[in-house]
């Protein structure tokens, strides 16, 4: 069947997903299509190569996908699935599907000098600490979108 190369685990929003497809040793040669989350791949973000011929007369074709990816190109629980199928019709069908991933934001936050610092009162503590509640909820809320 076909294989996928090219790609990294994790993705950000602007990055370039950069991705082959090879279909090895076949005849007649393999035609090769992209899908992007279950829909065709448009005919622009692909790359077709020119076939190779082994021994025997048979055929290895390959394709690239190159994209931009774009925040609604993820799921809501952050993946993106590309796959390549193989075909020869009407004998012969294959696919392989990659999922890559949103990359996480990560946010650090000190806690030291909310903690460490005196205070006048107590008013200013409560203040320092409805803020960072009102931060962590915020992070929160943002990423369930």
């Amino acid at each position: 069947g076909p294989v996928i190369t090219g790609t990294q685990p994790t993705y950000n929003p602007g990055d370039i997903l950069s991705a082959n497809c090879t279909s090895f040793n076949s005849f007649p040669a393999a035609t090769l299509k992209w899908y992007i989350n279950g829909q065709a791949a448009l005919e622009k973000l692909q790359i077709k190569y020119s076939e190779t011929v082994g021994e025997a007369g048979l055929k290895t074709v390959s394709s690239g996908l190159r994209m931009k990816v774009e925040n609604n190109m993820f799921s809501k629980s952050g993946d993106l699935k590309i796959k390549c199928t193989s075909a020869i019709d009407p004998i012969y069908w294959k696919s392989v599907e990659t999922i890559v991933h949103k990359e996480e934001k990560t946010y650090y936050l000190s806690l030291w000098n909310l903690s460490s610092e005196k205070r006048s009162s107590s008013s200013s503590v409560i203040q320092s600490y409805l803020c960072l509640c009102i931060f962590i909820l915020s992070l929160l809320c943002n990423d369930l979108l």
